[in-house]
């Protein structure tokens, strides 16, 4: 073996020894987590930098050893070769860059960043909510889940973990971001169907309840049969369909026939109007909407 080969090998095995080092000391820090520029996990980034380099540093004297025993004029230009391989940049290092300097990918890796943070912190709200029963009627709490929920890539997993508590307030909650929305935006109907899961059925306020049979009036007597209810129980959610009662067309072929013709009689037109009133009275008040 030539001298230059020998020294190669000494560098691959001091090498491995930085390494094994590096790797522990990043273990130990809580380090803020890096973004991968291929869009994966978050990894501590100490620990990252420092395998990285350290990688780098292995390769480099693995392949000038192998160069030395082949070509031993290699090894001084394999050396002297920049190591490619660069650690990926934490959040923190990311937020502190620029506007005007950051890349296209920078700010891809932000949003990256950004989704994996909040899809961990939903994961610690639903084990909290799991542990503490109490908090899932906190209005705090559900101010947050309900910020939470309104990202696309953190609502199916924190609607799917309140589906898991059954209760009235989590019906409601449900009820309420089906209702906001765009009709057939993804998460309406992700609120919608888990709204109407069994076990959640069961635990509709009579508000709730009304309001949903309410909508699904197809007929004049059905409508009439609810209107006595709705005095009662009705609240600004049944609204919708009061409005939809007290329009005298919307059916027929051209749509221009009316709907609901038992509910213009004198009785039955007073009946609708003071249901009406009962709803404009019962504003539903989301505790989960700061205001």
């Amino acid at each position: 073996m030539s001298l230059s080969a020998h020294k190669a090998g000494l560098a691959a095995a001091l090498a491995l020894c930085v390494f094994g080092a590096g790797y522990l000391v990043g273990r130990s820090r809580g380090a803020e987590p890096s973004v991968d520029a291929s869009g994966g996990a978050l990894q501590p980034s100490a620990a990252s930098s420092e395998s990285a380099a350290s990688t780098d540093v292995v390769a480099s004297a693995a392949s000038a050893s192998v160069a030395a025993t082949a070509a031993p004029s290699a090894v001084s230009s394999a050396a002297a070769e920049p190591s490619s391989s660069l650690a990926s940049p934490s959040l923190a290092d990311l937020k502190r860059l620029e506007q005007n300097v950051r890349s296209i990918d920078d700010a891809l890796r932000l949003a990256q960043g950004h989704r994996l943070r909040a899809e961990e912190d939903a994961r610690a709200l639903i084990a909290d909510l799991r542990a503490n029963p109490s908090l899932r009627e906190d209005a705090s709490t559900l101010a947050y889940a309900y910020k939470l929920a309104l990202d696309p890539d953190v609502s199916p997993l924190i609607l799917a973990g309140l589906a898991e508590f059954p209760s009235p307030t989590i019906a409601d909650f449900l009820d309420d971001l089906a209702r906001r929305g765009d009709p057939g935006a993804r998460l309406v109907l992700l609120a919608r169907d888990l709204r109407d899961l069994p076990q959640l059925v069961a635990v509709h306020s009579p508000p709730l309840r009304l309001a949903l049979e309410l909508e699904r009036v197809r007929s004049c007597g059905q409508a009439l049969a609810l209107l006595p209810r709705v005095q009662k129980t009705g609240d600004s959610r049944s609204m919708a369909s009061m409005v939809r009662f007290g329009r005298i067309t919307g059916c027929g072929p051209k749509g221009r026939d009316d709907c609901f013709p038992c509910l213009r009689e004198k009785v039955q037109r007073s009946l609708l109007e003071e249901a009406t009133l009962t709803c404009q009275s019962q504003w539903f008040k989301a505790p989960w909407i700061v205001r």
